[in-house]
């Protein structure tokens, strides 16, 4: 005789990961989460948990990658107000240096690299998105 298995809903899926990332900060790994949610959620193997893990730890990192990208905007728009302020003659090096600094939050500034050096360096030129 065999046992029909059924399909979590949506929701439960939704609800199941955002309960998962809660427990991930205070320490839980699959493991944890399997036995302490496996029967109460109809999961009875480590693989079908992976699955949520899995998809816990990709919203993490998407809301991880999204506070980078406020955080680096905030400081760009920031550095651009001082660069406005910083008016008149007597402030060409703090504009030069503000720009630089703007520039590298942006990837377009090369740092300086010393060709004496017998090790090979690679420069890869990321743009943010």
């Amino acid at each position: 005789m065999s046992t029909k298995r059924t399909r979590a809903k949506k929701d439960d899926v939704e609800l199941r990961i955002n309960e998962i990332i809660k427990l991930i900060f205070n320490g839980y790994n699959v493991y944890n989460l399997l036995d302490e949610f496996g029967k109460e959620w109809g999961i009875t193997s480590i693989q079908q948990m992976y699955i949520y893990y899995n998809k816990a730890l990709e919203r993490i990192q998407e809301i991880n990658n999204e506070t980078i990208r406020q955080n680096l905007q905030f400081e760009i728009n920031r550095l651009e107000e001082q660069l406005r302020d910083a008016k008149g003659p007597e402030n060409r090096r703090l504009r030069l240096d503000i720009t630089k600094e703007i520039n590298k939050l942006k990837g377009l500034y090369i740092t300086k690299v010393d060709l004496e050096t017998a090790i090979p360096i690679t420069i890869n030129i990321v743009k943010p998105e």
